[in-house]
């Protein structure tokens, strides 16, 4: 167990229009990081925020590690060095978390060294119950994060690059503290380098620009090939999110074929940009990688290669390359797409007509009624794909769903489908 968990923590428009590009390209994202990287095996904490404000954040060593009840588990952590808040060296503390997942190896084992962040008990009674003769004789502090706050087998580096981000005032967004925040990036304890990253975006307001030490180092992760992908492809996300135009330079160099992290880049550049060019878009959609030509389906805007769109939406091999078909086209045609975009609503792909779905429902009321109709005389298939877009309506799609439903009595499959969107049945079977 320990050894699965060291690998895994060293490996590692308009509103809408932005709000749907995002939903589409986070399925291209999400393929491009899975299949070029070791997958994190353990969830991404935010480790770092509950070490601002736990009791205490340490290293040690787990002894004595067992369940004390169906969900509770405790043990003891034997400090090997302290990174912030009050705790000695050597000190034995008595630590407890919850395990409310079944079958799931309990996160600490014995033996295990980790880097903990620790809290005081929740209030619930339950946590007094469980740890009441531990009371009696010494505090007991719970996992923060309701028990996700930890990392295996830190290594020295990770640890002092944290320990000096905590040893810095968190009163305000300091130069200093984003520089130390930034640092932790480079960091080789790539779940810890993630974490960083979301931590520098929470500490930066949605337009502040980067410090230019903190865009320095960034820039230096992100163009550097060799380095750990989930951290180079967090970089080119968050690049694109908050339009960090000082790491063009550096996006260039990884928007390259055969780079593990070209998709994050490509888009990213496009979002600085606010578009791409079409020549670049028409060049990568010739591509052999799903993933690339998704994020240029995404940022067609030229009439010629619009034309074409019906044609990859129906024959193209992968769901993410249809998904961004149907989404631009309703985005850039609007209504005048339904017929072409209809057959998507009963893809065999579930991305595909979730896709479609956020896509259609995002144009509002118009879309109602030929979703309606599509509903009483489609296919059950597309009726399913209609009721899943007219979600996306909000209430006035909601409202129609209710028609629907009521006047389906004599077709209990489609009348399941609505009620099922209503919730008012259950899912089996339908």
């Amino acid at each position: 167990m320990a050894s699965s968990r060291r690998s895994a923590d060293a490996a590692g428009g308009t509103r809408s229009d932005a709000r749907l590009r995002g939903l589409l390209l986070g399925t291209a994202l999400t393929a491009a990081i899975a299949t070029s990287a070791v997958a994190l095996r353990e969830p991404l904490p935010d480790v770092i925020a509950a070490a601002e404000t736990a009791a205490c954040t340490a290293v040690g060593r787990i002894e004595e590690a067992a369940a004390v009840d169906l969900h509770g588990h405790a043990a003891w952590l034997v400090v090997e060095q302290v990174v912030s808040g009050k705790a000695e060296a050597s000190e034995r503390i008595r630590i407890g978390w919850e395990e409310l997942a079944r079958g799931r190896a309990p996160r600490f084992e014995n033996g295990d060294r980790v880097l903990v962040a620790l809290d005081r008990l929740p209030k619930a009674s339950l946590w007094y119950q469980r740890f009441a003769a531990d009371l009696r004789r010494g505090r007991v502090l719970a996992v923060a994060a309701e028990g996700t706050a930890y990392l295996h087998d830190p290594d020295a580096q990770s640890v002092a690059l944290l320990q000096a981000y905590l040893a810095q005032p968190t009163t305000e967004n300091s130069e200093p503290r984003l520089i130390a925040i930034a640092e932790i990036a480079t960091a080789p304890a790539v779940r810890l380098a993630v974490a960083a990253l979301d931590r520098l975006a929470a500490l930066l307001s949605a337009e502040a620009p980067l410090p230019q030490v903190v865009s320095a180092t960034l820039a230096k992760v992100l163009a550097d090939a060799a380095g750990p992908v989930p951290v180079r492809a967090r970089i080119a996300e968050l690049a694109g999110e908050r339009r960090w135009a000082s790491l063009r330079a550096s996006l260039e160099v990884a928007a390259v074929p055969g780079d593990a992290s070209e998709v994050q880049a490509i888009a990213a550049l496009a979002a600085i940009d606010g578009g791409m060019p079409q020549d670049r878009v028409a060049t990568l959609l010739q591509r052999d990688e799903a993933e690339v030509r998704a994020v240029a389906v995404a940022h067609i805007t030229a009439p010629e290669l619009l034309t074409d769109l019906p044609r990859r939406l129906r024959e193209d091999p992968a769901a993410a390359v249809r998904a961004a078909a149907a989404t631009t086209l309703v985005q850039r045609q609007g209504l005048a797409a339904f017929a072409a975009v209809r057959p998507a609503l009963a893809d065999s792909a579930p991305e595909v007509r979730i896709a479609l779905a956020a896509a259609l429902g995002a144009l509002g009321d118009p879309v109602i009624a030929p979703l309606e109709q599509i509903f009483t005389s489609g296919t059950f298939e597309e009726a399913r794909g209609a009721v899943l877009a007219l979600e996306h309506v909000g209430l006035a799609g909601r409202a129609a769903i209710r028609r629907l439903a009521a006047a389906s009595a004599a077709d209990e499959r489609r009348r399941n489908l609505a009620e099922i969107a209503l919730g008012h049945l259950d899912t089996h079977d339908h």
